[in-house]
């Protein structure tokens, strides 16, 4: 990229690593916020997760672009291009695709539960605030992760804040 195309670009990576992926349902959230309030800003995720659905969930919230950890180089600088010229760069290469599944449902008491993961809220503070024990709530999330097909927490709360359940 020569340096004119680079003017007035900046670019937020924001680390996908377990410890902190918990947190990527609030920053799909904030992400869209951001794009509400700075129109021209380009916000594009960068994530190793094995999701197909993640690429059109990012463009869902408002960003701009995906990009998966194991794209060549050249791939790479492609879409950061693309964001640089203020197009969309959505790529999803070597994401197997998931099972198609029906709309899955969840009991009140798990639609609860899902609601404060979102929050970022722990199975203790969860057991708290719900008055259930924290084995309880594990048991829920267990079953919130099976009916959902989600991998993780962040993703339940994800796919559960899409279809309406927030």
């Amino acid at each position: 990229m020569a340096a004119s195309e680079l003017e007035g670009f900046a670019i937020l990576l924001v680390n996908d690593h377990p410890l902190f992926r918990e947190g990527l349902v609030l920053g799909l959230k904030c992400a869209a916020e951001l794009r509400t309030n700075f129109p021209d800003a380009a916000c594009a995720l960068l994530s190793g997760a094995e999701d197909p659905d993640l690429p059109k969930r990012a463009q869902n919230a408002g960003l701009c672009g995906f990009f998966h950890k194991s794209l060549e180089v050249e791939r790479l600088v492609a879409g950061l291009r693309h964001l640089a010229h203020g197009e969309l760069f959505f790529d999803n290469v070597n994401i197997a695709p998931r099972e198609v599944k029906t709309e899955p449902t969840l009991s009140a008491r798990q639609h609860d539960i899902v609601k404060l993961v979102a929050q970022g809220a722990s199975n203790k503070q969860i057991a708290q605030i719900l008055g259930l024990s924290p084995h309880t709530v594990k048991n829920h999330m267990a079953q919130i992760l099976e009916r959902l097909g989600a991998n993780n927490r962040a993703q339940a709360a994800l796919m559960a804040y899409e279809q309406g359940d927030d």
